[in-house]
């Protein structure tokens, strides 16, 4: 047997969960849609997400996908497997939570090390290597140190996304996890001002969690647990017996990190990329060959480089900054478009005006259409003269008849809701 060397470094794995459970985004999946392949800045989601994980010194990835979607992930997972060192794709049946997801990896024992927990539509512009080295300096002086959760700092005009939280100042050991709704305000035990806890209400969860090989365990055992933040609070709630600790590293201002949580945060995702604050994980920088090869210009702008696949723009369309046009796009006259993403096959008519929207593939929008800080899916047909207000969502497939006006916050959809969808209002597809 050759001995393992003790200064030899441990692998990486990574656990991918395909799917998202935030029933906000059913508009989005209807029919065969996946999460992991809805569009951000004209590339599938997972692409940024694995693009990021192969800049790091990830080895190993585990994808965990719900029975359903199987194959149309697996479609999309196609170019990424020579990437890493092993690759594992997971059926899970029933999957209904990222729980379900890690109780079925638990089962298979395939987690050997430390691993990243991450979801597709996590990205983050840094290899994370200093804080994945501070979490193997814990674990090597404490193996009760199971978890670290990675933090971004915010600005202070940033609430939407802020969270509240209180650790050791020594240690960044976490001992106060403050999920509510208004972060000005925070219950906590008074034997905390006792202690030397830093509260930080200036930081935004990333997303990504390094984890032991004691987590998996943990969803394994409570098959109530639905979200990894149910472990964090067990392990707080329950540290002596347990016997386990959660720590906290917040990257520096220079570091992206972002994870998309509802529609809110995938436009915000969607324009940062496209502003480049992602960078190396940008629309030109994919290395993958199932993507699109496109060219930043002045003002970043994003166009396919090869010919047969260019957009066509008029001379007159105005096109500003921040602004991706798939293959094969038309761009008619004077029609205006700036911070938004326009997908592949798409019409955009005259005297339009898309101001920071996702636009997906196959959609066509006539002439005189107003569109403002919202979500088209697929195949969607806008009539001419309608009005999208900000927040508005429009699902696969829907017609919009002309000179329709949609409310802020409106969602449509072209198929009737199942019944325990009530946050989103049916139209019929024309």
């Amino acid at each position: 047997m050759v001995k393992k060397e003790e200064n030899e470094k441990p692998t990486l794995q990574a656990v991918v969960v395909a799917d998202h459970f935030n029933k906000q985004f059913a508009p989005l999946l209807s029919g065969d849609s996946v999460w992991s392949g809805v569009q951000l800045a004209n590339s599938a989601l997972i692409n940024y997400t694995l693009e990021w994980l192969s800049r790091t010194e990830v080895v190993g990835v585990i994808v965990v996908v719900s029975q359903s979607h199987y194959a149309q992930v697996n479609s999309l997972l196609r170019d990424w497997s020579w990437r890493f060192t092993s690759w594992t794709v997971i059926q899970c049946q029933n999957c209904m939570s990222l729980g379900d997801a890690l109780r079925e990896v638990d089962s298979r024992a395939l987690i050997s090390g430390d691993f990243l927990l991450v979801q597709a539509g996590t990205i983050c512009s840094d290899s994370l290597q200093p804080q994945i080295d501070a979490h193997r300096a814990r674990r090597k002086k404490n193996k009760d140190n199971v978890m670290t959760l990675i933090y971004s700092e915010v600005g202070e005009e940033d609430n939407a996304t802020r969270q509240v939280i209180g650790l050791e100042a020594q240690t960044h050991k976490l001992v106060i996890y403050h999920k509510a709704a208004d972060c000005t305000k925070l219950d906590i035990d008074k034997a905390y001002f006792h202690s030397e806890t830093q509260i930080r209400r200036d930081i935004r969860d990333s997303g990504i969690a390094i984890c032991s090989p004691q987590i998996c365990p943990q969803f394994g055992s409570n098959p109530d647990f639905e979200q990894r933040d149910d472990v964090v609070r067990e392990i707080l709630a329950n540290e002596e017996v347990l016997c386990q600790n959660v720590h906290v590293e917040i990257l520096a201002p220079a570091v992206f990190a972002w994870t998309i949580k509802d529609f809110e945060t995938y436009l915000a995702a969607n324009r940062f990329i496209l502003q480049r604050w992602s960078f190396p994980l940008v629309p030109d920088g994919l290395s993958i060959s199932s993507v699109t090869r496109c060219v930043c210009r002045k003002g970043k702008v994003y166009v396919p480089v090869e010919n047969h696949q260019a957009a066509a723009i008029d001379r007159d369309a105005i096109i500003q900054s921040n602004v991706i046009l798939g293959s094969k796009c038309e761009v008619k006259s004077k029609a205006s478009i700036k911070n938004s993403a326009v997908g592949d096959n798409c019409v955009i008519d005259c005297n339009t005006t898309i101001d920071n929207c996702i636009i997906g593939r196959n959609v066509t929008i006539d002439s005189g259409c107003v569109l403002q800080h919202s979500i088209i899916a697929d195949n969607v047909k806008i009539g001419p003269g309608c009005t999208i207000a900000p927040r508005c969502v429009l699902g696969a497939k829907v017609s919009l008849p002309a000179d329709t006006l949609l409310q802020p916050g409106a969602i449509i959809c072209a198929t009737k809701p199942p019944a325990d969808e009530e946050d989103f209002t049916s139209i019929p597809f024309i």
